[in-house]
C-alpha cells in the first residue's frame, strides 16, 4: 500500500476506510497499520482526518457481510 496521497489529498480527495472486525480473511490490524502511517506523513490525526477516516465495524466479515446469529449465509445471497 501507499501513502503517497498528497496529489489525491490537494485535489479534495476523501479516503474512507472501513474494516469488519469479524473479517476472516484480513486482519484488522492491517487498516490500523496503514493509517498510523498515514497519521505520521501528515502532521497527525487532526491533519489526516481532513481528508482520510477509518472505521472499525464490530459484526462485519470480509466483503460487508453480517456475522453472527440471524446473520444470512453465503447461500442467501
Amino acid at each position: 500500500y501507499t501513502t503517497k496521497l498528497d496529489e489525491f489529498k490537494n485535489n479534495g480527495g476523501k479516503l474512507i476506510i472501513i474494516q469488519g472486525l469479524s473479517d476472516n480473511l484480513l486482519s484488522p490490524i492491517v487498516p490500523l497499520d496503514y493509517y498510523k502511517d498515514l497519521t505520521q506523513k501528515y502532521r497527525g490525526i487532526k491533519h489526516t482526518r481532513e481528508f482520510a477516516r477509518l472505521f472499525m465495524i464490530p459484526a462485519i466479515g470480509h466483503l460487508g457481510r453480517p456475522t453472527g446469529a440471524g446473520a444470512p449465509s453465503p447461500t442467501d445471497y
